[in-house]
């Protein structure tokens, strides 16, 4: 598993600053993650709060992670 330290910067949704966290690099290209490829983001905001980006394998997998499914 690869360890990435980022930086939440803002954005604005109207006039309201909001939170963002923004991915990019060619270890993501390394890890699989395609331009114009589909991602799903799961939260988890439990005693460790973290996300799992989850890639789509093809146009018909669905997304499947510790017995969660998201559908094709």
């Amino acid at each position: 598993m690869q360890k990435r330290i980022l930086s939440v910067y803002y954005s604005y949704t109207g006039d309201k600053e909001v939170p963002q966290i923004r991915l990019q690099g060619k270890w993501l290209k390394e890890l699989g993650f395609e331009t114009g490829k589909k991602i799903v983001v799961l939260a988890d905001d439990g005693v460790w709060p973290r996300f799992v980006i989850l890639k789509k394998e093809s146009e018909k997998s669905g997304w499947r992670i510790d017995g969660v499914g998201t559908g094709p």
